[in-house]
């Protein structure tokens, strides 16, 4: 629909709270497309699979959250903190596992992979949206 409206690009989300994102951050989900990185990318391989066979004159973009922190909520002076967490915080993608920290190996892995799906705009965004 987009190209026959005579769009040039298609913005593929993969940032805070979109299905795309929430599939990187899916370390325990079972099945093919949570669990190791290459499970947890396949949503988006196979979306580019499908744009590109269905509209191959239009351009793609990924929109990118680079790293997660734990929700964050508002304190009494409106500041936002850290939910309190047990243990170690494995569902933030680009996290170090403390739910505040960074980690950024698999964004590094993630934007190889997305050079070699020919990907030639990524926007960035980073941290705690809530």
């Amino acid at each position: 629909m987009a190209q026959t409206a005579g769009f040039d690009y298609v913005d593929l989300k993969h940032c805070h709270g979109y299905l795309g994102h929430e599939f990187l951050s899916a370390v325990d989900r079972p099945g093919c497309y949570g669990g190791s990185f290459e499970n947890r990318t396949r949503f988006l391989k196979n979306l580019v699979v499908v744009v590109r066979s269905s509209a191959p004159n239009l351009g793609l973009s990924v929109r990118l959250s680079t790293f997660d922190f734990v929700p964050f909520a508002p304190a009494v002076d409106r500041v936002g903190q850290p939910a309190p967490i047990v243990g170690m915080y494995r569902f933030a993608f680009g996290g170090d596992g403390t739910g505040v920290g960074i980690d950024l190996t698999e964004p590094h892995q993630l934007m190889e992979l997305l050079s070699s799906l020919g990907i030639p705009l990524v926007c960035l965004a980073a941290g705690s949206p809530y």
